[in-house]
């Protein structure tokens, strides 16, 4: 498994250039007593004034100015969003990061809830998160669909009954010192901080960092988190959006109980920021700073939102950087505009638009090989395009493809029960018509050559946009580092206290403030299953509601299959394999990319190629009406791809030049990585555990390269041959088709390419997967060579565990209750006791034959680099030689499976997936209908014995970066009251 594999899919992307985010992720779920918070009395019925409605979508407003949109819709899942329209913008001058601080407080300790939130939620196999913009607070919920009393329930103590105590407040600020360490040690958000400062002004309120500096963070107190609560946190400042399988009445009952006698604050307002935006004298600004990365982005000036502008700007943005024909595509990251010479490895187009006041980002990533001729490449392509936008428009053609791939898109997405929700939303929350955004349509067809003619020429001008130039390095870190530790280290502030058991008090506890447990359980009928004398498997589970049909076709092979050197050319043949294009020898005729993806858009369809580590994989999509089409052009891309051609020396020259260009990509990205200790880390880990001759060992970066200049253009049609060679296939259909359908069309295709490439398919070799003799625990510290003032730790060992095991879902809710999801005995000792890590986790890996690894990952301060390790260390022994309760297995089997029931068939997307895997494993409906009883079977004695079997402290290997100017000190490493040492020998 090399580590190239992890970075193809960001070759060609660009870090966000949008204000900064923090986000709090997390599986959890809601359901409590009903609590009286602010005096208030629950059961009022206020009166609910009925505001609009269209299609599936209607909206109403309680009396007390709370905003809601209900999405009546279908599936297992229950989404919910409450936005509080208010962000870091809104905080007090000295007080930076108040309202990330009080989107902590939120899930961490209401009255109702007290601290046990993540537990209520996972209990029902329910997902939580939290996030705070510069003018918003959201906090989105997933639950299974029955489940929207707990959801209301926990709105209405966010709204009511926040608890700030001084013991949450302390633990807090410790643990967003842990993520400000994070953030402070990404140079991207840095330089994407200086570009606000650019656009709005150094001391302008969206400007400002939403996570605040350490000293503002240590300064607030109770009394700054009561007094911009109250003023926020009200129902006349807030939106409400809800999308479930539930009707318009049951929806309006429930929140009137639950929400409607929540008092406004009419002093609270939405100020308009815009007003105060300084321009900046400089238009043109230039940094030069050794500790970012090189980027050359552009803001654009418009207005505040309103629809015409948002339909035009789409059209716009979609000529601009949507698909292979797109102008800055073409010119920027194919090369059109130097000779085939891409000048950017990665681009965005990006609308930041807001009520009030918005902006047009053009972002981009120059190579840095030639940098300064990229920039200016890159700067005369921008505003040649735009201006030729502003003089003459759009063209037919560019009219036709991008209305088409919109169409096609609104087909799609209805796949998703909760489509548009988050639109709406958007719109409700710039106060437009909603309405609006459900005519997407009709809108943009509705739009002229002239009115993209009108708003280019007055908004896409040179006279109106910012520039930034950041001329950098990205391998300094000095100054910062230097910075990053002059303020306090807060360390384990919570040190001496223990950690609450959970027994069955505290599971009782759980359950009533669930309201009841979810009674939501998957059942899977009417699949079609079948085999084909050709050695062919089928799996066919017809819906009809969509004229929209998924296939996955899995055929014996991958990255076992294959040496190193073949492994990167699959790589890389995945990658550069839509590019290539079919000839055709008999007729002389060449489809380039750009020809395939017109093709494709007018089909409706889409064919991906994707190999793993045993089984390589084909996924279509497909219009129903267009499936036979579709399965023409799979059987000519594998036919007749012109990877094939080698008598047509200018068909074999384009292929060349596409090979080449992936390369480059790839290679600039690799010499990028090389700058990133967290992958010389990750490699470090990986082969402290599995030797030079096992599959998953990985290559040095420079050996990698190395490689990857080697591969030519036979490497790759040998690995195509032998991987994507559809022999004794397992097929796996969901959508609008018919037994019929795929017997006479899709089977017919298969056997005949199978028919022509039988005899080159090569077996994987289990061998290279065998299980390892693990070593004695060992640290190594990774300098890091850029002095990022974080440290990244990795800490496990060869887990053994395959898929088919009997002790894969013992040895999976181990891990769950351990680190595998939120709230966990990791997250609850080393984040909430201690407030030493910002987040923390684990994961064990099992593949169908072979040894997987067992990983705890987790990033903190370097200062508190061994407490942190040791803490860990501590935590898991802890975990083996106690073992788990009844009560933690109970919790943990609820969320497995309520996420099992929520997930596996959601959309026809999730059930393609879902059935393709169970059919390499050999499991059927079955499986699923007989999985909640399953789970509820395994016992405490078999997990513990499981984690006792693949967690190995007495073997962990564990790799920590450090700064490199940082000297890790000689420590006591014990965290108590826990006492246990890890016995660590140290390598620099």
């Amino acid at each position: 498994m090399s580590i190239l594999s992890d970075i193809t899919n960001k070759i060609k992307t660009l870090a966000s250039v949008g204000p900064l985010q923090s986000l709090r992720n997390g599986f959890n779920s809601l359901v409590s007593k009903v609590t009286l918070g602010r005096g208030l009395k629950i059961w009022s019925s206020p009166k609910i004034k009925a505001v609009d409605s269209k299609k599936d979508f209607t909206e109403f407003q309680l009396q007390n100015g709370l905003k809601v949109i209900f999405k009546q819709s279908k599936g297992a899942k229950l989404k919910t969003n409450l936005v509080i329209h208010s962000g870091s913008a809104k905080d007090p001058e000295h007080k930076s990061g108040l309202a990330h601080f009080l989107e902590h407080i939120m899930l961490s300790n209401t009255k109702e809830f007290h601290d046990d939130l993540l537990k209520v939620i996972k209990t029902n196999g329910g997902g939580i998160n939290a996030s705070t913009s510069n003018q918003e607070t959201s906090y989105p919920l997933l639950l299974p669909n029955d489940k929207i009393d707990l959801a209301l329930r926990v709105y209405r103590a966010y709204m009511t009954a926040p608890e700030f105590d001084e013991k949450t407040v302390a633990k807090e600020k410790a643990v967003i010192h842990s993520e400000l360490k994070m953030t402070e040690a990404k140079a991207e958000l840095k330089g994407a901080k200086r570009f606000l400062q650019v656009l709005y002004g150094e001391d302008h309120p969206l400007a400002r960092d939403v996570i605040g500096d350490n000293q503002s963070i240590q300064s607030i107190t109770t009394s700054d988190l009561q007094s911009f609560y109250a003023k926020e946190y009200v129902p006349n400042n807030a939106t409400l959006t809800i999308s479930g399988d539930l009707t318009e009445a049951q929806v309006k009952n429930l929140i009137a109980k639950y929400l409607g006698d929540i008092k406004p604050n009419e002093e609270t307002l939405r100020p308009d920021f815009s007003k105060t935006i300084k321009s900046p004298l400089n238009r043109d600004i230039v940094l030069n700073d050794s500790t970012l990365n090189s980027e050359y982005s552009f803001a654009y000036k418009l207005n505040g939102f309103n629809h015409k502008d948002n339909l035009i700007l789409t059209l716009i943005v979609a000529a601009l950087a949507k698909g292979k024909d797109s102008r800055f595509v073409k010119k920027l990251i194919e090369g059109e505009s130097s000779n085939g010479k891409a000048a950017a490895a990665g681009l965005g187009v990006v609308p930041m638009i807001s009520r009030d006041f918005g902006h047009l980002i053009v972002a981009t990533k120059p190579y840095d090989t030639n940098k300064d001729q990229n920039m200016s490449l890159i700067d005369k392509t921008i505003t040649e395009e735009l201006d030729d936008i502003a003089k003459n428009g759009l063209s037919e053609k560019e009219f036709k493809r991008i209305i088409q791939e919109f169409e096609l898109s609104e087909i799609y997405k209805r796949d998703d029960n909760h489509a548009d929700l988050e639109l709406v939303s958007g719109y409700a929350g710039n106060n437009a018509d909603w309405k609006e955004a459900l005519s997407f349509i009709d809108g943009v067809k509705g739009i002229s050559n002239e009115d993209i003619k009108a708003f280019a020429s007055k908004f896409l001008i040179p006279e109106n946009r910012v520039s930034l130039k950041v001329d950098g390095k990205g391998n300094e870190f000095n100054n910062d580092y230097k910075a990053a530790y002059a303020d306090a280290n807060p360390g384990a502030l919570n040190s001496g206290e223990i950690v609450e058991k959970f027994d069955s008090k505290k599971l009782a506890e759980i359950k009533r403030l669930s309201g009841g447990l979810s009674n939501f359980e998957v059942k899977l009928d009417g699949l079609n299953k079948y085999s084909l004398d050709n050695g062919m498997q089928v799996y066919l589970k017809e819906n009809h509601e969509l004229p929209l049909a998924f296939t996955c076709i899995d055929s014996m092979g991958g990255e076992l299959a294959l040496d190193t050197k073949g492994e990167l050319a699959l790589t890389l043949l995945n990658h550069v394999l839509p590019t290539l294009g079919v000839y055709k020898a008999d007729t002389k005729k060449y489809f380039d990319d750009k020809d395939l993806e017109a093709i494709s858009t007018n089909l409706g369809a889409s064919i991906k190629f994707s190999a793993g580590t045993d089984y390589s994989s084909i996924k279509i999509a497909s219009l129903t009406k267009n499936y036979n089409k579709s399965l023409v052009l799979l059987k000519e891309l594998l036919n007749n791809s012109a990877l094939l051609e080698k008598d047509n020396q200018e068909i074999v020259k384009k292929v060349q030049e596409k090979l080449d260009l992936v390369k480059k990509s790839t290679l600039d990205s690799l010499e990028n990585l090389k700058k990133d200790t967290s992958v010389e880390a990750k490699i470090a880990f990986t082969n402290s555990i599995y030797p030079k001759e096992h599959k998953l060992h990985q290559l040095q970066l420079e050996d990698t390269i190395k490689l990857i200049k080697s591969i030519q253009l036979e490497d790759l049609r040998s690995v195509y041959k032998q991987i994507y060679n559809p022999h004794e296939a397992k097929i796996t259909v969901v959508g609008n088709l018919t037994r019929s359908d795929i017997d006479n069309s899709l089977i017919p295709v298969l056997d005949d390419l199978a028919t022509k490439n039988q005899n080159l398919r090569i077996a994987p070799d289990y061998s290279k997967m065998a299980t390892v003799e693990s070593a004695p625990t060992k640290l190594t510290i990774v300098n890091s060579k850029d002095n990022k003032p974080e440290s990244q730790v990795l800490i496990g060992n060869s887990s053994e565990l395959e898929v088919d095991s009997p002790e894969y879902y013992p040895s999976m809710l181990a891990n769950m209750i351990l680190g595998g999801s939120i709230p966990s005995r990791l997250f609850a000792d080393v984040r909430e006791r201690l407030g030493l890590v910002y987040g923390i986790n684990s994961n064990v890996r099992a593949f169908r034959k072979g040894s997987g690894p067992f990983q705890i990952s987790l990033a903190c301060d370097p200062r508190n680099l061994k407490k942190t390790i040791a803490a860990t260390c501590s935590c898991v022994k802890t975990f083996l030689e106690e073992g788990v309760s009844p009560e933690e297995l109970e919790l943990a089997k609820m969320d497995l499976k309520k996420l099992f029931a929520m997930n596996s068939f959601e959309s026809r997307v999730a059930s393609v997936n879902t059935l393709s895997g169970l059919m390499l494993r050999g499991k059927d409906e079955s499986f699923v209908n007989n999985f909640s009883s399953m789970i509820d079977a395994i016992t405490v004695d078999q997990v513990n014995a499981a984690a006792k079997k693949f967690i190995k402290p007495k073997n962990f290997s564990i790799v920590a970066t450090k700064p490199k100017d940082f000297v890790v000190p000689a420590d006591k490493t014990e965290a108590k009251p826990k006492t246990s040492k890890v016995n660590m020998a140290i390598a620099a």
